[in-house]
């Protein structure tokens, strides 16, 4: 299978599966890796090594909240993903951003509730 169009892939906002599947922040580096694997998937990027790549990530769920996207960039093109590094590292912000908005509106919610008294 051949490269995707760069464009496409830079285009996209994450797809909900890999967005809403974001691991815990207490998360070991292999849910990660599964996780950025999940992204490779998604948009049907075949690469020789890619899986041995992956295996060289370390970060755990914490560490993908505290990395800034274009922190997260410049080690996804260290790894040598450059050609993909902007799209998974502005995904993982996106899906980052996501959930947090998802755990302040279920917490507003829950607020909401128990007439507005905290718990």
């Amino acid at each position: 299978m051949g490269f995707p169009n760069r464009d496409s892939v830079e285009e996209t906002n994450p797809k909900p599966e890999f967005a809403e599947s974001i691991p815990t922040s207490d998360a070991r580096a292999a849910r990660v890796q599964e996780w950025i694997t999940s992204w490779f998937d998604e948009h049907d990027v075949v690469l020789d090594g890619l899986a041995k790549t992956i295996k060289k990530i370390h970060w755990d769920g914490q560490d993908i909240r505290d990395q800034s996207r274009y922190v997260l960039e410049r080690k996804f093109a260290r790894l040598g993903l450059g050609f993909y590094a902007d799209s998974i590292s502005q995904d993982i912000a996106e899906a980052c951003k996501s959930q947090k908005v998802r755990l302040e509106l279920a917490a507003e919610k829950k607020m909401a509730l128990r007439g507005g008294q905290f718990i």
